[in-house]
């Protein structure tokens, strides 16, 4: 006689009901590794199907969260496998000269992806985690997080973000802890090389002052004018928008695309979020109505605005924007 003990697909009977409160978390741990929203939602309904079909391998004792991360991570490592990691348009090429002809958009998909904040999990993290919800889903820290090997980048979400032991990261990427530990560390020591480089911004600036220096950003880029909107930056501020493989660094740069670009009337903008932090959707008026342009992901520092990466054709939807708006 065969007994709830005995019988391991009996813990999964109510599967939907069970894997459901970790679906978000899924979510934003297969865009930690792939860069992409799109590709992640592909990735989690992909943990499912391998979920269920290897149910009768379940063991209870580890736990379901344990067990749904090693199928999601190893789903992640398998797609990771079969194309390039993705980048920002300044990770891959030098910056625009001021005046130039401004190029095609890249077709292949290269570049990273924003993420609606209401994905973000709430619920997800460890007591041994390092990195908030939010740094998790930081553009910056996704772009760094993109160059490291496979293996290395699911050590280091594991661990750092999602709060794993070193035992269950070892588990989840069937290896022994000491590789598991290697592996952690040489991650950790990029990243730290990386960030060596550069001026490190405040971990969060304070919500309030974000939102100020977003709502003059929308007011000066409505009404067209570049020198509002470039008052606004840090001195050596980027501004790149991707799928173009262009990008402009330093107020003067900026200053003239923007003001080739921007003219009072012609665009709109509703504030929103991305990536844990400030953004904006921006619209242009076309054919009678205002039409969807971009999702503009801002990094704010207590010295202006460092970086505007502009996503141009995201589905301002998912950030809870309009798809178009009437004049």
């Amino acid at each position: 006689m065969t007994t709830q003990q005995d019988d391991p697909t009996t813990e999964l009977d109510d599967f939907p009901t069970l894997t459901e409160k970790y679906q978000r978390g899924l979510l934003a741990h297969c865009y930690r590794m792939s860069g992409s929203v799109h590709e992640a939602e592909d990735l989690v309904q992909e943990t499912f199907l391998r979920a269920w079909r290897g149910r009768a391998g379940f063991d209870a004792g580890p736990g379901l969260r344990p067990w749904l991360y090693r199928i999601a991570t190893n789903a992640c490592l398998d797609a990771l496998d079969r194309r390039k990691a993705r980048a920002l348009p300044q990770d891959l090429y030098p910056p625009a000269s001021p005046g130039g002809a401004v190029p095609p958009p890249i077709t292949e998909r290269v570049f990273l992806e924003p993420f609606p904040d209401d994905l973000i999990a709430s619920t997800e993290q460890g007591p041994e985690s390092i990195l908030g919800e939010r740094e998790g889903v930081a553009l910056a820290f996704l772009a760094l997080l993109q160059t490291l090997p496979g293996k290395q980048r699911a050590a280091l979400v594991l661990r750092d973000v999602l709060g794993f032991s070193a035992n269950e990261t070892a588990e989840i990427l069937d290896v022994s802890v000491a590789a598991a530990n290697s592996a952690l560390q040489r991650a950790r020591e990029t990243m730290d090389a990386h960030v060596a480089k550069k001026t490190p911004p405040p971990k969060f600036p304070d919500d309030v002052h974000a939102r100020s220096v977003v709502e003059s950003f929308m007011r000066a880029w409505e009404a067209g004018d570049a020198d509002a909107v470039v008052a606004l930056l840090t001195n050596d501020a980027v501004f790149s928008m991707p799928p173009l493989p262009l990008w402009f660094q330093g107020r003067v740069a900026i200053h003239a695309f923007v003001s080739w670009l921007l003219e009072p009337g012609r665009y709109k903008a509703i504030a929103t979020r991305a990536n844990g932090t400030q953004a904006i959707a921006v619209y242009e008026q076309k054919d009678g109505a205002w039409r969807p342009v971009a999702i503009d992901v801002f990094e704010i520092g207590p010295d202006g605005i460092r970086s505007i990466v502009a996503f141009l054709g995201a589905d301002v939807k998912r950030f809870g924007a309009p798809e178009s708006i009437a004049c």
